[in-house]
């Protein structure tokens, strides 16, 4: 049994240990490794109130779902992971989730048809397009064009760069598991927490020591030079910026430019050079700021710094 069968069960509350026990013994086919793994597949005598806590704990210890403070979004992750890898196909991820369906604009509803078995022999049983009437690999295939056509696992750090658009730019301020944000007022002791809070290092911290500030990360323990001014937001995120140095680097998103408050994206280091590997350092630079001393990204003008938009197609001379 699937993981993402399991969640969509954990979700709705209609967990069974038979289905606890297949897939236990799925994962340990696959290679996994895990006590929990080996007491579910004996199928033991476990009061149905306590199964949901063996699918956190089974999840927990293999990577498969950390979180799971929203069953939903748990079960919709998991699932979303599954399409990736091949082990769920597009129509039943549109099927189980209309909010992608609408997302990624397929413009039809998806039906579970039991159908008799046809002339030929073989039973079209199983999820059809109900204007189109698609079904099998004519409707995977249908599906998937949808869902390649509408980016759905870009994420929004990509997004800046390849579609900018108002669109793309409100999406950040709903957002804080890829960017966070720091406004010019900002207490400046809260900011390495808002940095783990996207990086989840739980190693990234900040503390006082009278009024002296200092930044912490593993083994390193850096003070931040501030100045008592406006300044002192800028100073802290480039103290920062060298504690996580040469792991992750932190960039302004230059589409949060011009507010009083400014979003920063922080990746791993070759995540930033994948990125510009992929879509070209112009275009990198030109969705997010590299932080030096100069120019104070809170206090100075950044006019002349971003670079120039190219123009697309073909150009006649």
């Amino acid at each position: 049994m699937k993981s993402c069968e399991i969640l969509r069960r954990y979700y709705r509350k209609t967990i069974d240990i038979k289905c606890l026990a297949d897939w236990a013994s799925g994962l340990l086919r696959e290679g996994h490794e895990s006590d929990d793994l080996y007491l579910l597949m004996s199928i033991p005598d476990i009061h149905w109130s306590e199964l949901p806590r063996y699918v956190e704990s089974v999840c927990q210890d293999l990577g498969i779902c950390e979180d799971f403070s929203d069953p939903y979004k748990a079960y919709k992750n998991v699932s979303l992971e599954a399409y990736r890898k091949g082990e769920l196909s597009g129509p039943e991820l549109l099927f189980y989730f209309d909010d992608i369906r609408k997302k990624v604009a397929f413009p039809e509803t998806l039906t579970w048809r039991i159908m008799e078995v046809d002339a030929g022999g073989s039973n079209p049983s199983g999820l059809h397009s109900d204007m189109t009437k698609k079904t099998g690999k004519a409707l995977e295939t249908y599906v998937d064009e949808y869902i390649t056509r509408s980016r759905l696992f870009m994420t929004l750090i990509e997004k800046l760069i390849v579609e900018p658009s108002k669109e793309t730019t409100d999406l950040l301020f709903d957002d804080h598991s890829e960017v966070f944000w720091v406004d010019w007022r900002e207490d400046d002791g809260a900011i390495a927490g808002f940095c783990d809070a996207v990086i989840e290092s739980k190693q990234l911290s900040s503390l006082w020591k009278g009024d002296k500030l200092f930044v912490h990360c593993g083994d390193v323990l850096k003070k931040v030079p501030l100045t008592n001014s406006c300044e002192d937001r800028h100073v802290t995120i480039l103290t920062i910026n060298k504690v996580i140095s040469p792991d992750y680097e932190i960039r302004m998103v230059w589409d949060s430019h011009g507010s009083d408050t400014l979003a920063f994206a922080v990746l791993k280091c070759e995540a930033w050079a994948s990125l510009e590997a992929r879509y070209g350092e112009h275009e990198v630079d030109r969705a997010f700021f590299k932080l030096t001393d100069h120019p104070n990204t809170f206090t100075d003008s950044l006019d002349g710094f971003r670079p120039p938009k190219r123009e697309k197609g073909w150009r006649f001379w």
